[in-house]
């Protein structure tokens, strides 16, 4: 008996959850918040330290074939870098709204 009240009252749980699946709350809004401006701090903190990184490689290191290999590096880390930063816009964007990313797998 309390194991169909267990079943019955998970059950009822789940088509809850299944309802408001797609329906953005307030607290899932904030955390979406949270997570944009975390994102605009560590696109932020990022851009400084590789353009502090490039400068001291100018001004450290004398060899300049060691310079272009460091910067090319360095440059390689940026775009898999803006690639990462895209991905995650590209998925924030998709949960703010559900229907453009339905759309998009459609084209």
């Amino acid at each position: 008996m309390k194991e169909e009240n267990i079943n019955s009252s998970v059950s009822k749980n789940y088509s809850k959850l299944e309802k408001n699946k797609n329906k953005p709350t307030e607290n899932q809004d904030k955390l979406l918040d949270d997570l944009k401006d975390s994102l605009e701090s560590t696109v932020s903190s990022t851009s400084n330290l590789l353009e502090d990184l490039i400068s001291n490689i100018e001004t450290s290191v004398k060899d300049e074939s060691i310079k272009i290999k460091a910067r090319k590096i360095v440059s390689d880390i940026n775009e898999e870098f803006i690639n990462i930063l895209d991905n995650t816009q590209n998925n924030i964007l998709e949960s703010e709204s559900p229907h453009l990313g339905s759309s998009k797998e459609e084209e």
